[in-house]
Parts: structure tokens; C-alpha cells; sequence
């Protein structure tokens, strides 16, 4: 296996990752600032 692939397909892990952990960390801060304004009032 040539050592281009192997980097591109870790590339492709290493963001696909990224961008989950970012999603998920932008969708609980988000439902962390509406929250408590809903359960305060």
C-alpha cells in the first residue's frame, strides 16, 4: 500500500473527526445557552 494513500485516507479520518467533534460541541453549546434562559423563566 503506498504510503500516499495511507496519509490521504488518515487526512480523511483525522477531518471527518474534526468536524464531528466540532458539531457536536457547537449543538451542546448552543443547547447550553438556550436552555437555561427557558428554565429560569
Amino acid at each position: 500500500m503506498p504510503a500516499g494513500f495511507v496519509l490521504l485516507s488518515l487526512l480523511i479520518l483525522f477531518s471527518f473527526w474534526h468536524i464531528c467533534s466540532i458539531s457536536y460541541f457547537t449543538s451542546s453549546a448552543v443547547l447550553a445557552f438556550i436552555d437555561p434562559p427557558a428554565e429560569a423563566s
